[in-house]
């Protein structure tokens, strides 16, 4: 939750000028608890309770879509480290084929970015596009030949292709 407290401090703020707004936090933690006491200090317990509730359910998926469609208006494509984490965020909240499309887009913006190759080339492999992920892994390796993590992921890749000895 890198940040999140600062945004907490700044919404009230914010809140006065925009007006409506709506602030998720995605995923799970032992930091949630200070959140939600930094949030009821702020004086916005409502929306603190938000921050340990599941996203299950009608309404979060439509809070979700409200959330993709807003952040696809906003987002250039060249913002690559926020298509990594919201790669990474759709990956906690299941949705492999937009964290799919979200790490396609941060490695187009930034080409060579190990970390984010990584995770694009194990959600690959976990949605069962293994030949994309083989391509993802071998371009890793052929940045950086000793990288462990690519070269297990090409082999786990290639054995769930149904091609071991590759």
């Amino acid at each position: 939750y890198k940040g999140c407290d600062r945004v907490l401090r700044a919404l009230p703020d914010v809140r006065r000028a925009v007006g409506s707004l709506r602030y998720l936090v995605v995923g799970e933690g032992d930091d949630i608890p200070r959140l939600r006491r930094l949030a009821a200090e702020l004086g916005m317990e409502e929306a603190s309770k938000d921050l340990a509730e599941s996203w299950g359910g009608k309404e979060s998926a439509e809070t979700f879509d409200e959330f993709k469609t807003g952040i696809g208006n906003q987002l250039s494509k060249e913002d690559s480290e926020t298509h990594y984490n919201l790669g990474i965020a759709y990956e906690a909240l299941g949705k492999p084929a937009d964290a799919i499309t979200e790490y396609d887009a941060a490695v187009k913006g930034r080409p060579g970015w190990i970390e984010a190759m990584t995770r694009y080339g194990e959600c690959l492999a976990k949605n069962s596009e293994h030949k994309r992920s083989i391509d993802i892994f071998s371009q890793i390796i052929a940045i950086d030949p000793l990288n462990a993590p690519a070269r297990n992921g090409i082999g786990l890749a290639y054995a769930e292709a149904g091609k071991p000895d590759e």
